[in-house]
Parts: C-alpha cells; sequence; structure tokens
C-alpha cells in the first residue's frame, strides 16, 4: 500500500536532493520496509547517502525498473498508478477523509488554526467512531505536514471515563510524530485543542507549488 513505501518520485522542481533524506530522517523508527525512487541519479545518491547514514536503509532504495511495464513510457504515472499515490494525494489535498467504519473527517485549514470534524456516519457507538477518528487524524497531520493550533470536534460522548480514554488515545497517536506534538484536552465547548510544530512546508503548499510549476511548463 501506499503507507507502506515512502516513494520519491514527482515534483523535482520543488524537492531538492536534500528532501529525501529528510524525510527519511523525519521517519525514524517508522522507516519504510521499501523506498522506490523513479529517478536513477536521485536513488543512486540516496543509497549513497544511506550507506553513510542510515545503512540499515541503503538495500531498501529500490531504483523503479519502468522496463517492466507493458507501456513504460511514463515511468513516474505508472508507478503512482500501482502504488495508487495519486488517489492518496487527492485524500490529502481534500478536506473529506473518509473511515473505515463508515465515519469520516472533515479537515478545514485556515490562516489561524486547523478544523477537524468527525462525522459519525451510521455508526452507532461514538466511542467506537472517535477512537478511529483519534489515530486518523494523527496520520493526517503527519502526512498533510498540519503545524499550528488543531481543534477537533469528536462526536459527542457523555461518559467522561470515555471522553478520557478518548484524549489517552489521541496522545499514544501523536508520541512517534516527529513534529512535537501536545494534546490540551477539552475545552469548556467539547473541543479537542492541540498544537503541532510547525516543520517546513505544508504538503498542500508544496504540491500546489509543484503542480503550478508543471503546468508552465
Amino acid at each position: 500500500t501506499a503507507a507502506d513505501v515512502l516513494g520519491v518520485l514527482a515534483f523535482r522542481r520543488v524537492l531538492s536532493h536534500s528532501a529525501p533524506r529528510r524525510a527519511l530522517i523525519e521517519h525514524g523508527a517508522a522507516a519504510p520496509s521499501r523506498i522506490i525512487v523513479d529517478d536513477a541519479a536521485l536513488a543512486r545518491d540516496l543509497a549513497d547517502w544511506c550507506a553513510d547514514r542510515a545503512p540499515d536503509l541503503e538495500e531498501r532504495v529500490e531504483p523503479f525498473d519502468a522496463r517492466l511495464l507493458a507501456a513504460p513510457s511514463d515511468s513516474r504515472q505508472r508507478l503512482f498508478d500501482l502504488r495508487d499515490l495519486d488517489a492518496e494525494i487527492e485524500t490529502l489535498l481534500g478536506t473529506r477523509v473518509p473511515l473505515s467504519g463508515g465515519g469520516s473527517l472533515v479537515i478545514e485549514r485556515t490562516e489561524a488554526m486547523t478544523v477537524v470534524d468527525v462525522n459519525a456516519g451510521e455508526r452507532g457507538n461514538p466511542l467506537d467512531v472517535n477512537l478511529e477518528a483519534a489515530a486518523e487524524i494523527a496520520r493526517q497531520l503527519r502526512l498533510r505536514n498540519t503545524g499550528g493550533i488543531v481543534v477537533v470536534d469528536f462526536v459527542n460522548m457523555r461518559n467522561r471515563g470515555d471522553a478520557e480514554r478518548l484524549l489517552n488515545a489521541l496522545s499514544r497517536a501523536v508520541e512517534d510524530d516527529p513534529a512535537q506534538t501536545q494534546v490540551y484536552g477539552l475545552s469548556k465547548l467539547g473541543l479537542v485543542e492541540m498544537t503541532r510544530a510547525r516543520r517546513g512546508t505544508a504538503l498542500a503548499d508544496l504540491l500546489g507549488a509543484g503542480r503550478r510549476a508543471a503546468a508552465e511548463d
């Protein structure tokens, strides 16, 4: 799946050769099992860097061989297709994120903060929806490289014990985030307040710049 692979693939006019290295550093203990690269020079550069700085990752760097494809003329796009990365990127650029249990997240970024609304869908147990949402929110913030204030409107729960369980689950979900992330708890309005340190450019801004550059070619 796309989550199993770190693809250093597109938008090379935006991403320098240092960007893949930074991505590996930030992955830390969650480094990917495979690193598939569609650019031979970039693959060699990344493998050399891994040999010096992260030997365990050197053998995981794989140059993508477009000759294995039936139509190898556009290896980058075909690699995206094979890994379903276009769908993953579109989800990360959009506002609605489906949850496997039938609910969804709506993520809205403003100049002041990022607001996340959790929708239960047809599921009846608010705690189950919220626990699934907490894990996905942590994942989305990291993948989108969202920084600053984050306010989450979870599905309303009447049991105080359930609220504490949810906050603990959310805190655990963000523990491995390389950007310092703090969960502050529930406000008087029942909203969960948290912050995530800003590190680099948000994904939407980065990919937006890449798409504008591609459109100008």
